[in-house]
């Protein structure tokens, strides 16, 4: 199980900011974070409660593509458990 400590005591032990927690489920899974000082994306699959490191893929923020998405609201609950009710339409930005 991952230790806490105290932000400056982090930092000292080289940890680095998250931004975004984007899904989480026992642990941390998908973010944005600083990764080597600079903003990246982080996946991981294989959450292991019994240990303290696991991998990840990760893949720099800066990399990413601006888009422009539409959104459509389905009808129904907004939240359901296979996720929400919308769904976006993709287009490269102007």
């Amino acid at each position: 199980m991952a230790e806490t400590g105290d932000e400056a005591r982090l930092i000292a032990d080289g940890f680095e900011r998250v931004y975004v927690e984007s899904e989480g489920h026992g642990g941390p899974r998908a973010g944005l974070g600083d990764i080597g000082g600079g903003p990246h994306y982080f996946q991981g699959d294989d959450w292991d409660d019994t240990d303290e490191a696991d991998a990840y893929r990760v893949w720099p923020a800066n990399d990413a593509r601006r888009l422009v998405g539409e959104v459509r609201f389905g009808a129904g609950a907004r939240y359901r458990a296979e996720g929400p009710d919308y769904r976006f339409r993709w287009r490269p930005a102007g």
